[in-house]
């Protein structure tokens, strides 16, 4: 599991670009054992910060991830440096919508300014149902910075984050205000 996205998630690293696009498509580890096999959210295969929640003996095989047909995703980040950045903040999202334009499914997922990448529960069941529009967005944006910060407390560096955070929200899903379903 090294040098692999295996590596990647089974290494707990809040900044592993590969876990909140899996987050964000309902991904699935499948982990293998002498004893046998099980499944494991992506979600919930870091325990902390650099912490498996992997036995010592079990190793990722595999992964599955939701099919994703007629959704729309994407994934970006914010690093100190434009190559082999490390990510500083990143975030992935699923959507999908109906022909009205309403949003039936949703998947939003932070990296890096947690200490384990994660879904945005709270932001998520706010757009259910509600049109793409800037009010909902900057709305949104500012429920994905209030779950975050709820997540990590307040730091010197929470209002850099919590600004951060609704821009790359609005950079990533204001473009879908003009695509039609």
């Amino acid at each position: 599991n090294v040098a692999t996205i295996g590596g990647n998630a089974a290494n707990a690293s809040p900044s592993a670009d590969t876990i909140p696009p899996m987050i964000a498509h309902d991904g699935v580890a499948l982990v293998r054992s002498r004893q046998g096999g099980r499944t494991v959210s992506v979600e919930h295969l870091a325990s902390g910060p650099y912490r498996s929640a992997l036995g010592r003996d079990e190793i990722i095989t595999g992964f599955l991830l939701q099919p994703s047909a007629g959704k729309v995703s994407d994934f970006q980040k914010i690093g100190r440096r434009k190559s082999l950045a490390v990510a500083r903040m990143s975030m992935a999202f699923t959507v999908d919508r109906e022909a009205n334009g309403t949003i039936s499914f949703i998947r939003l997922a932070l990296g890096a300014c947690t200490p384990t990448p994660g879904r945005m529960r709270q932001a998520e069941t706010f757009f259910m149902g509600k049109e793409m529009n800037e009010r909902t967005l900057l709305e949104g944006a500012s429920l994905v910075a209030e779950e975050m910060v709820k997540i990590t407390g307040r730091r010197p560096s929470t209002v850099y984050k919590e600004e951060a955070v609704k821009g790359l929200f609005m950079r990533m899903l204001y473009p879908l205000m003009f695509t039609a379903e």
